[in-house]
């Protein structure tokens, strides 16, 4: 029964965490919602000096506000992505994202026989598991492109031809060249807006006009953390072009930016999902430990709830029976069929 109390009060326990975390992860949600409603803004129509430094300003708040949702404690001054080192806040912000430094596990408890679960994530597995562009490479337009060509979508068309290699998109006399790293011709034809240019799985489509010398380079996704996200989004919104060439580079990547917080909000979900989880699993064993403790109540019960009267009344009765039986017994025993005749 003791046993049984204390998986009772470890699952209070994960219930009370892993609610915290869901709401934590429900609050990092909005918080990229609202700086991808932001991007949208910022990147739709002619914006002003003003209302572009006013974007800017309500994103760095919305980064001061992931932070801090990424620096949440339980309750008991223990922080919930902290993982084992969760006594000191586990993210700091830098140029770059953040740095961790919590725990790369996370502490374990019994809610019932046989049977426990993580209390927590850590903050990498929440917040640096991204990858920059789709996930699986990502398009970034050169610095020196002058023509007004964007990109308008950038997916993975066959996984099984994308061989995670770096390429070059090159422009010239209206048609488009495809280079590997080693500067080995993939691909080559006119150019033509709007229309998607595909090789080694990449499906690429661009609007607007390249000039002669535009590239565009195609790498595999790196690892990028939702802090870097933010800031790479603050950083387009205060860069204002005033040429074509400078608002198309813009635009590509917004476009990125886009795909890239889409893919976190993906990411934040399957957390979410993973907590709902647990916390299914803290109520199954609630339920399971709450039999048990019944069954052990009655066994106990059996034990110590004697009535004394009542069980030597019926000891007597059953020694006076087993008395008779024995005595039947050995003068059945006796008997021969002479005593019978007899």
């Amino acid at each position: 029964l003791a046993e049984f109390g204390r998986y009772s009060e470890n699952a209070d326990v994960a219930r009370n965490r892993l609610g915290i975390e869901e709401t934590a992860l429900a609050t990092a949600s909005d918080t990229l919602n609202r700086v991808r409603e932001l991007a949208l803004q910022a990147n739709g129509g002619i914006q002003s000096e003003e209302s572009r430094r006013a974007i800017a300003q309500e994103l760095q708040s919305r980064l001061q506000d992931l932070l801090s949702v990424a620096n949440t404690t339980d309750g008991s001054g223990r922080h919930l992505f902290g993982g084992t080192l969760d006594g000191g806040a586990p993210f700091s912000l830098d140029a770059v994202g953040a740095t961790y430094s919590g725990g790369a596990g996370v502490r374990v408890i019994d809610i019932a026989p046989e049977r426990s679960l993580a209390l927590g994530d850590t903050g990498t597995a929440v917040f640096q598991s991204l990858r920059t562009g789709n996930q699986t490479f990502a398009v970034n337009a050169d610095t020196a492109n002058t023509g007004s060509a964007h990109l308008t979508r950038a997916r993975l068309a066959d996984a099984a031809a994308w061989d995670d290699g770096s390429y070059t998109l090159s422009f010239a006399a209206g048609n488009y060249e495809v280079r590997d790293a080693g500067n080995v011709l993939v691909q080559s034809g006119p150019q033509v807006e709007g229309t998607g240019i595909r090789f080694r799985g990449v499906d690429l489509t661009l609007d607007g006009t390249p000039a002669d010398g535009d590239v565009f380079h195609i790498t595999p996704s790196a690892p990028q953390d939702l802090f870097a996200l933010v800031q790479k989004v603050i950083s387009l919104v205060q860069t204002s072009p005033a040429d074509a060439a400078g608002r198309a580079q813009n635009q590509s990547g917004f476009f990125g930016a886009l795909e890239e917080l889409d893919a976190g909000l993906a990411h934040l979900s399957g957390v979410r999902g993973t907590v709902g989880n647990r916390l299914a699993a803290v109520d199954q064993a609630v339920e399971q430990v709450g039999a048990l403790d019944v069954q052990a109540q009655e066994l106990l019960s059996g034990l110590r709830d004697l009535d004394y009267a009542e069980a030597i009344g019926r000891l007597n009765l059953q020694m006076t029976a087993l008395q008779a039986a024995q005595q039947s017994y050995s003068r059945i025993q006796g008997m021969s069929l002479f005593d019978f005749l007899r």
